[in-house]
């Protein structure tokens, strides 16, 4: 075969990387002690929410998906903090990544899960926010700061940390 065969051209508009990898870490850097980005998006019911609307509340958000295992590890132990801390001030937001009301909704009810859920079909809060895996839980202080960035599933121990790292008592 030609040498010519073996030969990469990249596509017009394209720009060399010295490394690519982009971590937990890294996206966890990116976000804290920042302003949350604010949002608009639908609840199961049609209801449109913003995040600002909820300034002077701490609030925690967890992007997840139906398909996705360490969501459903992760769903009961949100439920489980909204229990616990809805009279407290804290407010908790499910945002469903990519998915029908039907199918979010669905599985909300199946479930039992009387915290508030939103719905980004689109995906464009979760790229927003650089979400690479679910679940993802973004934890926002009362001023509207990111406190914590958590890929992966969680136990409500570690809600419950990042929560008193927001400065709920």
């Amino acid at each position: 075969f030609a040498d010519s065969l073996w030969v990469f051209r990249a596509p017009p508009g394209a720009r060399e990387v010295s490394e690519f990898n982009a971590t937990r870490e890294d996206q966890a850097a990116a976000f804290a002690g920042k302003p949350a980005i604010d949002f608009s998006l639908k609840d199961l019911k049609g209801r449109r929410h913003t995040l600002k609307s909820l300034r002077g509340k701490t609030v925690l958000l967890d992007f997840w998906a139906t398909w996705c295992g360490p969501c459903r590890i992760t769903m009961p132990q949100v439920a489980k903090i909204h229990a616990e801390y809805k009279n407290r001030g804290v407010e908790v937001m499910s945002i469903n990544v990519g998915e029908s009301a039907k199918k979010a909704g669905d599985y909300v009810t199946r479930n039992g899960y009387a915290f508030t859920t939103l719905l980004d079909e689109d995906r464009s809060v979760s790229t927003k926010y650089r979400v690479n895996g679910i679940p993802t839980l973004v934890v926002i202080d009362k001023g509207g700061k990111v406190s914590d960035y958590l890929v992966g599933a969680r136990d409500d121990v570690a809600l419950r940390a990042a929560l008193k790292k927001a400065g709920v008592k």
